[in-house]
């Protein structure tokens, strides 16, 4: 999350640069010639934040639909992507072509920058306004936080609210043993920290000390807690990772708590120097396409903003509560300063 921070504050510019207007790329006959330039291109590489076993089965998908066009996917944390496609950018040698990952205050800064290539969706149309920045950044899953328990220590129904965690019974029995999304190094644990902060203030985090929180580097750590029983609890597990395993036999139950859950959307982005545009604007519709979106419900990659894609153990995606997140501020705002006060709040 470090690398992150510094890389937005690089990049920071005084006011948007001017940019034209997306060309509609709706027409059949602009598929057409898209589908037929990505054909000669012959291959596309996403980078992604996203768990790798199941976004294998997605390319795999989408080389099936695109035969000839060759699919290859890196898949490593937020900060390492961005080095990487930072590193790329400075040698002249484009490997990357879409990126998706959950730190939409970078997308932000990038479009400033112009790097960032302008294709607007046509899949891309009916998602909600604030989840996508149309020809630039899109949504493509939502990894959405939520408590989390183990139901082999905590039971059922009683939990109900993130402050049912910091009530003494629970803080005294299971000090120690609650799991949290690290948001020095995870894009979701920053914008759970934020939003929460601006909902309802930086003093309402205070109590959440008390219970000693094990900070998880990564999603994979978190579920191997809860599976394993160092950790009962979880302030805020990405539900497409609770879904997961569940589904694999753990005793979980996904919390959404009446204070609202953290969209935390993983959006992917062409960028402007990608080597293969056009197979990537075919992959960024195939993402956004209700094919592509129910494998990744199927998959439980992730969770997805269209009715017609609901995930098992989950809600449709306009029936949970969100704490609302304004994504503008939180790119605005000092990273550094953030991650101060929270580490003001729990000793680091």
């Amino acid at each position: 999350m470090k690398r992150v921070m510094l890389v937005v504050g690089f990049l920071a510019v005084l006011g948007f640069a001017a940019v034209a207007p997306a060309p509609d790329a709706g027409s059949a006959e602009d598929r057409a010639k898209i589908s037929e330039a990505a054909k000669k291109e012959g291959e596309v590489t996403l980078a992604t934040s996203g768990p790798a076993e199941q976004y294998s089965q997605v390319l795999r998908a989408f080389e099936r639909k695109y035969p000839g066009i060759k699919a290859n996917l890196y898949r490593n944390a937020s900060a390492k992507i961005i080095e990487k496609f930072l590193t790329e950018r400075r040698a002249g040698k484009a490997v990357t072509d879409v990126m998706q990952m959950t730190e939409i205050p970078v997308y932000m800064q990038w479009k400033k920058e112009g790097l960032l290539l302008d294709y607007r969706s046509p899949e891309g149309e009916s998602m909600p306004a604030e989840f996508k920045d149309p020809g630039f950044w899109y949504a493509s899953r939502f990894a959405v936080m939520a408590i989390a328990i183990s139901t082999k220590y905590v039971p059922k129904g009683s939990i109900k609210s993130y402050t049912d965690l910091v009530k003494p019974e629970f803080v005294e029995k299971w000090k120690g043993k609650v799991t949290g999304s690290d948001p020095r190094y995870r894009g979701s644990g920053l914008e759970q920290f934020f939003a929460l902060r601006e909902r309802y203030g930086l003093d309402w985090w205070k109590p959440f000390a008390k219970l000693n929180i094990k900070w998880a580097t990564g999603g994979a750590q978190e579920e191997s807690w809860l599976a394993s029983g160092e950790a009962v609890a979880s302030i805020g597990l990405l539900t497409y990772r609770a879904a997961y395993s569940m589904e694999k036999g753990v005793p979980l139950e996904i919390v959404w708590p009446a204070e609202g859950a953290i969209p935390a959307p993983t959006a992917h982005v062409i960028v402007s120097n990608a080597p293969h545009p056009n197979a990537a604007k075919l992959l960024s519709d195939f993402l956004l396409s209700a094919e592509g979106q129910k494998l990744v419900v199927e998959t439980f990659t992730g969770v997805s903003f269209r009715p017609d894609a609901t995930m098992k153990y989950h809600p449709p995606f306009n029936q949970i509560k969100f704490v609302p997140v304004d994504y503008v501020k939180f790119s605005n705002t000092d990273r550094e300063k953030l991650l101060n006060e929270w580490r003001g709040i729990f000793g680091f």
